[in-house]
């Protein structure tokens, strides 16, 4: 890569990432195997499994480019013996560039339970903690007061709410995260611009077509709105054979495609895959985006799974 675009590039994620008040971004993380995992965004999600579930996954975006989002999340949820409660929780760290998010939240879910659908009305609450080294960014301008200071562990408490809807075939959820727009300096005496982390709304659905004994057919969608950006859909397609083995494509329009793969290990273990690659100017500078993750049920409540896990 020629010295001029690898210089254009990285100032154009900087600027895209941090400066809130010019350019209005994606702040959530963005996951390509949400689907099997809707508690990063969800709080409703929490029980919908009926056992404890634990996941980890790790995110890779853009290898090869210099600065590109590294994401670790691990989530963990289950219901209460009371059926109509269940809680969980995630601690995940997000960086990009010279900027650094971790985060960790707490969930509670109420559920109202029918005879063949539930649904489910969840609240979050928790912090980020935000840091940023902005003197590190070589700049046109040593003195720009908006690259003088670094951020240094700065404190932003949130709360957020789901719902939650589901059958043994089918999921619809509505959530945001994040309700509050806590806003942040980039230095700490608040004379440079302002950064402001915005509302995220989720809206989700999926369903479960059985094609035959062997092979499950489940599409899944994704909306994502911010304030003062463009909507993001989100479309996948996945097809389940012999209850082992999960394939899968998936579209962003206007910015990447890739596939995914799952493996069932076992009715309560689970490896998940996936891979993308931008459809932006961005994808001669890179490698893809790899996303690895891990499942695990535990049968806190000592009852037989007797199917896999759909979503």
């Amino acid at each position: 890569m020629r010295l001029f675009d690898k210089v254009f590039l990285y100032l154009s994620i900087c600027l895209y990432c941090i400066l809130g008040d010019v350019v209005i971004a994606q702040q959530d993380a963005q996951l390509s195997q949400y689907m099997f995992n809707s508690l990063a965004f969800n709080p409703g999600y929490a029980g919908s499994a009926e056992v404890f579930n634990a996941t980890a996954l790790y995110r890779a975006q853009w290898v090869n480019f210099e600065g590109a989002p590294e994401t670790q999340v691990i989530t963990a949820n289950s219901p209460l013996r009371n059926k109509k409660l269940a809680v969980g929780g995630n601690i995940y760290n997000d960086a990009i560039g010279y900027s650094q998010t971790f985060g960790i939240y707490g969930d509670f879910a109420y559920r109202i339970l029918f005879e063949k659908t539930q649904i489910s009305f969840g609240a979050k609450a928790g912090f980020d903690i935000f840091q940023s080294r902005y003197t590190k960014l070589k700049v046109t301008d040593p003195n720009d007061p908006k690259f003088g200071q670094d951020v240094k562990g700065k404190f932003l408490p949130n709360v957020g709410f789901g719902v939650y809807y589901y059958s043994d075939n089918y999921y619809v959820g509505l959530s945001s995260p994040k309700l509050i727009t806590s806003s942040y300096t980039k230095n700490d005496n608040g004379a440079a611009s302002k950064n402001k982390q915005e509302r995220t709304f989720y809206l989700t659905g999926g369903y479960v077509f059985h094609l035959s004994d062997f092979v499950v057919f489940k599409p899944a969608v994704l909306f994502k709105f911010v304030a003062r950006a463009p909507a993001q859909i989100d479309l996948n397609v996945n097809f389940l054979f012999v209850e082992r083995f999960w394939i899968g494509i998936m579209y962003r329009p206007g910015a990447a495609w890739g596939a995914m793969m799952q493996f069932q290990v076992s009715q309560k273990l689970r490896f998940g895959y996936s891979l993308d690659f931008a459809t932006t100017g961005l994808q001669n500078y890179n490698s893809g985006t790899h996303e690895f993750m891990i499942s695990y049920d535990f049968n806190n409540f000592k009852k037989r799974i007797t199917s896999p896990r759909y979503f």
